[in-house]
């Protein structure tokens, strides 16, 4: 009777056993680490790159495939590969500057909207076509041959180093819905000289498209000490005056504090920004009071750049600093005015910066 009890419940239990019902084996697919999105609307034209394991090496092969849409050239690229391209594990995704005029978020509703695809991939606009950054026989020529891989640490390398702004797809994608905020992103080119991806600036968006201006890296920097996005490193160097000699002087981001006065035509943004000095040939910089001759230069210099960056991005009607989230929430007057982008053109917004120097080094 016992046993008879055992196999009943055993016979009750196979069911529990069947495994995932969208279950696939790596064998039977290609892992894409690498998009690329060219072409516009109705005539888009997308291409992958994934790694082939043969018994010697690992190659990185690159497909293509075009169709009305990104979801339409994904299934038409399984017509000439040999197994089901997965891009579930998706690292980086390109996407060219004349595409991002349109309307970006065509591009991205199938690789948002698919529950098991990854959402922390890389994303990047470039300048020109997109088979130069692929790899494989129509890269850029000195572009490494797992292409996938050198441009994702690349582009981890340029946001640690606060020189662009770095959101992933989702917050790419929850960005061109923010009407307070609009999206920025990194933009790519192939250097001459080297032949290899560099970056070229902060791509700025207004609303769903790229406007076609861009932020140079320094302006990046400013971009997210003014967003108080910054990454591990924020370094900027300055020539400073000392007597009848200038020198130069670069400094390092310890923190910043951030408070915004927001009136109905004008808006002060002021910062309190804490900086070490990470180089300063010309000795103890607390010698004969001269640090306070040092943050007085360091504050005009630092306000005067992230002026310049807050004019350029008024003239772009692109408010990738977020202003717009606090006016919708604490000023619907100014809110309502018209259409945002618009509305943030027009103010009249200043920076005040405090530049103070916390940490001088060991000669000091």
């Amino acid at each position: 009777m016992k046993r008879m009890l055992i196999a009943v419940w055993l016979l009750l239990a196979l069911p529990l056993l069947s495994g995932c019902w969208d279950e696939l084996y790596f064998k039977d697919l290609q892992i894409v680490t690498l998009i690329g999105i060219g072409g516009g609307e109705d005539d888009v034209t997308v291409h992958f790159s994934y790694p082939m394991y043969t018994d010697s090496e690992i190659e990185y092969m690159t497909s293509e495939a075009s169709g009305r849409s990104f979801s339409d050239a994904r299934n038409n690229v399984n017509m000439r590969v040999s197994n089901v391209l997965d891009i579930s594990q998706l690292q980086v995704l390109l996407i060219s500057d004349e595409s991002a005029k349109g309307q970006l978020y065509d591009h991205l509703d199938n690789l948002f909207r698919t529950p098991k695809n990854r959402l922390a991939a890389h994303v990047a606009l470039v300048q020109e076509e997109i088979e130069p950054y692929m790899g494989g026989e129509e890269g850029a020529p000195g572009l490494p041959k797992n292409a996938p891989d050198y441009l994702n640490k690349m582009l981890a390398t340029v946001k640690e180093y606060s020189l662009t702004s770095d959101y992933n797809l989702q917050e790419t994608c929850m960005l061109l819905f923010d009407e307070g905020k609009d999206l920025s992103l990194p933009l790519l080119h192939i250097a001459g000289e080297s032949g290899l991806p560099e970056l070229k600036g902060t791509a700025l968006f207004r609303g769903q498209s790229y406007t076609g201006e861009y932020l140079d890296p320094n302006e990046g920097k400013m971009l997210n000490l003014l967003t108080d996005e910054s990454g591990k490193f924020l370094r900027e160097t300055y020539m400073v005056k000392l007597g009848d000699e200038s020198v130069p002087v670069t400094i390092e981001l310890i923190g910043a504090r951030k408070n915004w006065d927001i009136g109905d035509s004008a808006i002060r943004l002021r910062y309190k920004i804490r900086v070490e000095i990470d180089e300063f040939p010309q000795g103890p910089v607390m010698k004969k009071d001269r640090i306070h001759e040092l943050e007085r230069q360091l504050t005009d210099a630092v306000e005067a750049d992230m002026e310049k960056t807050v004019d350029k991005l008024q003239k772009a009607g692109s408010d990738a600093i977020g202003v717009g989230r606090r006016v919708r929430a604490f000023h619907p007057r100014l809110w309502k005015k018209g259409d945002w982008h618009d509305t943030f053109s027009e103010l009249d917004i200043r920076v005040e910066a405090e530049v103070r120097i916390d940490r001088t080094g060991i000669l000091d």
